[in-house]
């Protein structure tokens, strides 16, 4: 479960902390659940290692990397399939993807919880 200021935005959670789940993510999947989300895990805050493709990914994605005090550093609406490299401005631990639309009331800044991870 995700929430972002007590307020639920996901109920299922796909946790990826190994380097091939964080490569493969949403690749080869149709499509997304509106109550689903990725959540791609680094070892610690980094630019370097924050970035994402949407190669065989068949639809476009919300995306929001988060840093390691669980804030929300940056956010990109309506990623489109296949784009080689989505990086984000600032340092994140987390990057999360989501079913398009679910990031647009979410705010740099706001705070987010995870539920079901450890």
């Amino acid at each position: 479960m995700i929430k972002i200021n007590n307020k639920i935005l996901i109920k299922n959670t796909i946790y990826c902390n190994s380097l091939y789940s964080r490569t493969k993510g949403l690749m080869f999947r149709t499509n997304l659940d509106k109550d689903t989300a990725y959540v791609l895990i680094n070892n610690k805050d980094s630019i370097k290692d924050s970035s994402i493709h949407t190669f065989f990914v068949f639809f476009p994605i919300d995306v929001l990397w988060v840093n390691s005090k669980k804030i929300i550093v940056d956010k990109r609406e309506n990623v489109k399939p296949f784009k080689l490299l989505i990086k984000s401005k600032k340092p994140a631990k987390y990057i999360i993807e989501l079913k398009r639309g679910k990031a647009k009331n979410i705010k740099i800044g706001d705070k987010i919880e995870f539920k079901g991870y450890k």
